[in-house]
C-alpha cells in the first residue's frame, strides 16, 4: 500500500493539496491588500507622527522590494528545498515580518517589516472587510491586529499542512530520489495503488522520459535570454513578462493599495464610508476571479485575458469621466 499523507491518498490527498495552496494564495492577497487600510488609521498616523504622503507611499511599495528578494530567492532554495519546505521557509519570514510591523513605532522599523514581510484575491477581500470591522476596534488594536496576528494565523496554517503534503514526482526524480517519487505518484493514484502499479511505473517513466529529454538539451539562462535557446523560447519569456509589466504599468496597484486613501483624500469620503466601498470593490475583484474558472478552458486564456484588459479600459474610461467633465466646468 502506498504511503499516505495528512491521513489520506488519492482524490482526498488531492483536496488536501488545493487547501494548502489554496492558504498560500489567499494569506499573499491578504499581504497585498490589508496595509492600504492600516495607512487610514488615525491611531497608526499618531504612532509614526503623521506621516508624509511620500513616505506613506514608500512604506506600502517597500513590500514589493521584499517580494523580488523574496521571488528571485527561490531560484536557488526553489529545487534545493522543495515546494512543502520552501513554502514553509516563506510564511515563516512573512511571520517574522509581521511581527517586526506590529512592534513599530517608528517608520524606520515599518520599513524593515515590511520587507521582510514581502517574501489572492481572496485573501485581498477578506483584507478588506477585516480593516473594516477592525476600524471599530480600541486605539492600536485597530491595526495591529490585521498586520500581525491575523498574519500569523495563516502561517500557522500553513504549518499544520505542509510538513504532511507531499513533494512533487517531477522534483524527486530529478534529485535522484525515485523511490519516493514512486511513492508519491502511487499516493496520488490513491485507489489501492503501489509503487509497483503498472498505472504508477507508467507516469513516472513518462516524467522520467521528459526530464532526460531536458537534460541532453540543456540551456544556460545566459543562452535562455540572449535568444540562442529552443526556437520560440525567448519570445514566450518576453510575451509572459510583458504581461506582468503591463498588469503593474495599468495601475492596478492604485486601487489595491490606496483606494480607501482615495476615497478619503481625493473624494472627502468619510473614513468608514471610504472602508465599506473598498471592501465592496474587493468582493468584485472576487467574483470575476471566480467567473475565470468557468470560462478560461472554455475560451482560452487569450481571449479571457484579452476581453478582461477591454473591459478594465472601459471601466477607466467610464471612471474618468466626471472628473473630465469638472475640468471642462472650471
Amino acid at each position: 500500500m502506498a504511503r499516505k499523507y495528512l491521513g489520506g491518498s488519492g482524490e482526498r490527498l488531492t483536496v488536501w493539496i488545493s487547501i494548502a495552496a489554496s492558504t498560500v494564495l489567499i494569506f499573499y492577497g491578504y499581504d497585498q491588500g490589508v496595509f492600504g487600510n492600516v495607512i487610514i488609521n488615525e491611531n497608526f498616523l499618531e504612532t509614526f507622527g503623521h506621516p508624509s504622503a511620500d513616505t506613506q507611499g514608500t512604506m506600502t511599495s517597500i513590500y514589493n522590494i521584499g517580494c523580488f528578494i523574496g521571488a528571485m530567492s527561490t531560484i536557488v532554495t526553489g529545487d534545493m528545498l522543495g515546494r512543502p519546505r520552501q513554502i514553509l521557509l516563506g510564511s515563516t519570514v512573512i511571520a517574522v515580518g509581521a511581527v517586526i510591523q506590529t512592534a513599530s513605532y517608528g517608520v524606520s522599523q515599518m520599513y524593515v517589516g515590511r520587507i521582510v514581510m514581502a517574501n489572492c484575491i481572496t485573501g485581498f477581500s477578506i483584507s478588506n472587510w477585516l480593516t473594516l470591522g477592525f476600524a471599530f476596534a480600541p486605539k492600536d488594536v485597530a491595526w495591529r491586529f490585521p498586520l500581525a496576528r491575523f498574519q500569523i494565523f495563516f502561517t500557522a496554517c500553513i504549518w499544520c499542512l505542509c510538513p504532511f503534503l507531499p513533494d512533487f514526482p517531477r522534483l524527486l526524480i530529478r534529485k535522484g530520489k525515485h523511490e519516493e517519487a514512486l511513492d508519491v505518484i502511487a499516493a496520488l493514484e490513491g485507489h489501492g495503488a503501489t509503487p509497483d502499479s503498472p498505472s504508477v511505473k507508467t507516469q513516472y517513466a513518462i516524467i522520467k522520459d521528459v526530464l532526460d529529454r531536458e537534460h541532453l538539451n540543456s540551456f544556460s539562462w545566459w543562452q535562455l535570454i540572449t535568444g540562442r535557446g529552443p526556437a520560440g523560447v525567448l519570445r514566450r519569456m518576453i510575451l509572459g513578462a510583458w504581461m506582468q509589466i503591463m498588469n503593474q504599468i495599468s495601475g492596478i496597484n492604485v486601487t489595491s493599495y490606496y483606494m480607501s486613501y482615495i476615497f478619503i483624500n481625493a473624494l472627502g469620503i468619510s473614513e468608514i464610508l471610504s472602508r465599506v466601498l473598498a471592501a465592496c470593490g474587493s468582493v468584485d475583484y472576487l467574483i470575476f476571479a471566480c467567473l475565470a474558472y468557468f470560462v478560461i478552458e472554455r475560451y482560452g486564456r487569450r481571449k479571457v485575458m484579452m476581453c478582461s484588459a477591454a473591459a478594465c479600459a472601459i471601466c477607466w474610461v467610464v471612471g474618468d469621466k466626471p472628473k473630465a467633465q469638472g475640468l471642462r466646468d472650471l
